[in-house]
């Protein structure tokens, strides 16, 4: 009894085994199809579009970055262009948790006034960006001070300076801040540069700034920021 237990077994795992590697051969092997798929230019461009319509436009952006190389696909095509940048931008703004500005408002500007949202999305943005960029300053001992400089490209850096023994150290400096919106307001930042991991809360005034890791040895840095311009 044992014994027929045992091949019964064996025989279950075994046609198990060859059902998945036949599922994996017939998986690789439609991915292979659809990466070989040849397209005309008014066919790649429908495919675009229909996938920007459906506000698919991470599909959109991959698509035309499979066949960008091509010398027989142009972004010249009709209003291809438009579409390309329009998804480029909002891939990373519409239904993602974290935010770069920056990148987005730059995809925005190269997109029609007219073509679809680009105008009210670009002012959208726009208006969030202006929040948060600006200079913001937390006083420190013996006449010093850390300055934070979120820059309109979308980076931060941060400095203590003490000008009367001309000294400056950079903490953080022009990396990019990762943002968070909720309800149509940014709600918080992520920013990293060498050893630092930090939050960035805007509040009335100000900025305030956090360690992400909630350790370290040079965290002076963190605290309430006043916003100076």
């Amino acid at each position: 009894m044992e014994v027929f237990l045992f091949a019964v077994l064996f025989v279950a795992v075994a046609a198990l085994a060859v059902s998945l590697a036949l599922n994996s051969a017939a998986s690789k092997r439609a991915k292979a199809a659809r990466k070989k798929r040849e397209y005309t230019q008014e066919e790649l461009y429908d495919e675009i579009v229909s996938l920007v319509a459906a506000e698919k436009y991470q599909q959109a952006f991959d698509l035309w970055r499979q066949y960008a190389s091509d010398a027989r696909f142009s972004l010249g095509y009709k209003d291809l262009a438009d579409h390309f940048h329009y998804a480029t931008a909002l891939k990373g703004y519409v239904g993602v948790p974290e935010v770069f500005l920056h990148d987005v408002k730059a995809a925005l500007e190269k997109v029609s006034p007219g073509f679809h949202k680009a105008a009210d999305y670009l002012r959208e943005v726009t208006e969030l960006c202006e929040t948060v960029c600006g200079v913001y300053t937390k006083e420190a001992e013996a006449a010093a001070e850390y300055r934070m400089e979120i820059a309109a490209d979308g980076t931060a850096d941060i400095r203590y300076e003490q000008p009367q023994n001309y000294i400056t150290v950079s903490y953080i400096k022009g990396s990019k801040v990762a943002w968070t919106i909720e309800n149509g307001s940014v709600s918080a930042g992520k920013v990293s540069g060498g050893p630092y991991f930090l939050k960035l809360i805007p509040c009335l005034g100000g900025m305030e700034v956090e360690d992400r890791r909630r350790y370290g040895n040079d965290l002076e840095m963190c605290g309430s920021y006043v916003r100076q311009s």
